[in-house]
C-alpha cells in the first residue's frame, strides 16, 4: 500500500491542474467554448447577450446576403461568398454586429481567470518565480479578456493581423495598460511578453475590437486561411517566449474538435518543433470515430464530459491542490 500523496495520472484532473500551475498547459479554446453554459435549445439571434455556435453565424451571414440554401452552410465558404460580393469590409460590418456584445464570461472563462491568483500562491510557497500559461484561443470575443478584468488580473494580449499587408506585422501586443498596440516586428527579439511576467493571451484567428470596429480582425474566409496557413508560422512568430511555450507544453482543447483541418495544420506546425512529445486532452461531450482517430494518432486522450461539468471537477481539483499547500 503506498503511502503519502498520491501521484496524478497524466489523464486526471489533478495532473491538468498542477500543470497549469506550473505553466506548462495551453489550453486551447475553440467555438464551442463561448457555448459553455448556454441552456440547451435556446437558439442565438442577433442582439443576443451569448454568442453564436459555428453553424448559427454560418447561417446568419448566409441570411444576410441570400444565400439561403439546403442543409448547413459551411462558415468559411459562405465568408468567402460575402468578401466576393460584398468585400471584406462588408463582412468585418457584420461580424462586428455579432461580437460586440455584453456577455458575461463562462464558468469556464472564471475559473481560466482564477489560475494566475493560485500560480503566486504555489509561487510563494515554493519560492519560486510564478509561470503564467498561454491562453491560446480561435475565437474572436473579448469574454476571456473580461474574466481577466474582472478578477482584477493584468495579462498581455497578442492578436493576429488578418488581411495585413505583405510587409505588415502579423501580430500585435496589447499590454494591460497600453490604449494602443504594438507591433511585433521581429518576434525573435520582442521580450515585452513574458509567460513568468503575467498570463498571455494568444488570439490566434484575430479578435473584434469593441472600442474600435477599424482594429478588428478575422480569420474566416477561405482566403483569410489559405494566406494563414500559407504565411503563418505560428511558433516563430509570436514572440520568442510565447513560442518556447507552445512547443514545450501540454495542450488542452476546449470546445474544439480535432477533425477540423485547420486547427490540425497549426498544431502540426508547432508540435513539429517539439524535442520532447507530450500527452494533450480533449474535452468532448460526443466524439465521433474520425476525432478518436485524429486524437490517436496525435497522442491526444479523449476526455468524454460537458464543459460544464469538466469545469465543475477542475474546479474541484484547485480547491483541492489549494487546500494541501
Amino acid at each position: 500500500m503506498s503511502t503519502g500523496r498520491t501521484r496524478a495520472q497524466p489523464h486526471s484532473h489533478s495532473f491538468v491542474v498542477r500543470s497549469l500551475l506550473r505553466g506548462k498547459i495551453v489550453p486551447l479554446l475553440g467555438a464551442g467554448a463561448s457555448l459553455c453554459g448556454r441552456p440547451d435549445g435556446l437558439d442565438w439571434y442577433l442582439g443576443s447577450h451569448f454568442f453564436p455556435s459555428t453553424a448559427e453565424l454560418a447561417s446568419h451571414l448566409a441570411s444576410e446576403f441570400g444565400h439561403r440554401k439546403a442543409g448547413k452552410p459551411d462558415l468559411l465558404q459562405v465568408s468567402q461568398r460575402v468578401v466576393l460580393e460584398g468585400g471584406v469590409g462588408s463582412l468585418y460590418d457584420l461580424l462586428h454586429e455579432v461580437f460586440d456584445v455584453d456577455c458575461e464570461p463562462s464558468a469556464l472563462h472564471v475559473f481560466l481567470a482564477r489560475i494566475p491568483s493560485a500560480i503566486r500562491a504555489r509561487a510563494r510557497a515554493r519560492s519560486v518565480q510564478p509561470r503564467y500559461p498561454v491562453l491560446m484561443t480561435t475565437n474572436y470575443d473579448d469574454c476571456l479578456e473580461r474574466a481577466l478584468d474582472n478578477a482584477g488580473e493584468p495579462y498581455d494580449l497578442v492578436t493576429y493581423v488578418a488581411d495585413a499587408n505583405p510587409e505588415g506585422s502579423r501580430f500585435l501586443h496589447w499590454p494591460s495598460d497600453a490604449k494602443a498596440p504594438i507591433a511585433i516586428e521581429d518576434p525573435s527579439t520582442y521580450t515585452a511578453v513574458s509567460p513568468t511576467t503575467r498570463p498571455v493571451i494568444l488570439k490566434v484567428h484575430g479578435t473584434v475590437n469593441r472600442s474600435n470596429p477599424g482594429e478588428d480582425s478575422y480569420v474566416i474566409s477561405e482566403d483569410h486561411y489559405i494566406d494563414y496557413l500559407a504565411n503563418t508560422d505560428i511558433a516563430s512568430s509570436v514572440p520568442g517566449e510565447v513560442g518556447d511555450a507552445l512547443q514545450n507544453s501540454h495542450f488542452l482543447f476546449l470546445g474544439y474538435r480535432l477533425g477540423d483541418w485547420n486547427l490540425r495544420v497549426l498544431l502540426h506546425r508547432i508540435w513539429g518543433l517539439q524535442r520532447l512529445k507530450r500527452r494533450s486532452w480533449s474535452v468532448q461531450r460526443t466524439a465521433s470515430d474520425y476525432d478518436r482517430r485524429n486524437c490517436e494518432h496525435r497522442n491526444i486522450g479523449v476526455v468524454k464530459s460537458t464543459l460544464e461539468s469538466y469545469v465543475v471537477q477542475l474546479e474541484q481539483a484547485l480547491a483541492d491542490e489549494l487546500e494541501q499547500r
